[in-house]
């Protein structure tokens, strides 16, 4: 008796170790898979810049730089730039609609396409504090807006007269 009650500990020991092995496998392939479409920035990035319009006037103060690259917040500057910004919570989509050209970007998975097209990207809008910020960039390169930038008071000048 002594015998089987040894090999029932042993056999369900070695049942519990596979488990928690398979278990801590799973749970370690999942956030390494989840990372890899992980777009959010700290939640505190600096220095901050500030947007301007062509007469001065600013536009935010919310602006900043990561890694060497100027990100704005979508919203705050969607009525000044005439662009249309909606975001689906079910879809952690964000859609941005221009006069000639939109944008539909998952933050889940880090795909954006531009004008229903699929585009690669080397740099993605970032969800910070709740917030969209988009590269400047890509406000350039998609909706063709141009804008200015002066280091020593960390502020962008919009060009472009909407």
């Amino acid at each position: 008796m002594r015998d089987v009650t040894r090999t029932l500990k042993y056999s369900l020991s070695i049942l519990v170790g596979c488990l928690l092995i398979t278990l801590l496998g799973s749970s370690f392939a999942y956030a390494g898979d989840g990372a890899a479409h992980k777009v959010q920035m700290q939640p505190t990035p600096i220095p901050v810049v500030r947007v301007v319009d062509t007469d001065g006037n600013t536009l935010s103060h919310d602006a900043l730089i990561e890694n060497g690259l100027t990100y704005i917040p979508i919203k705050d500057l969607s009525t000044h730039l005439n662009l249309k910004v909606r975001w689906e919570s079910y879809s952690h989509t964000v859609y941005i609609e221009g006069d000639k050209s939109d944008i539909t970007w998952s933050s889940l998975t880090g795909k954006m396409k531009v004008n229903g097209k699929d585009t690669v990207l080397t740099t993605f809008p970032q969800i910070i504090n709740n917030k969209t910020f988009i590269p400047l960039r890509l406000l350039q390169n998609v909706f063709t807006y141009q804008f200015d930038w002066d280091s020593k008071t960390k502020t962008v000048t919009l060009l472009n007269n909407w």
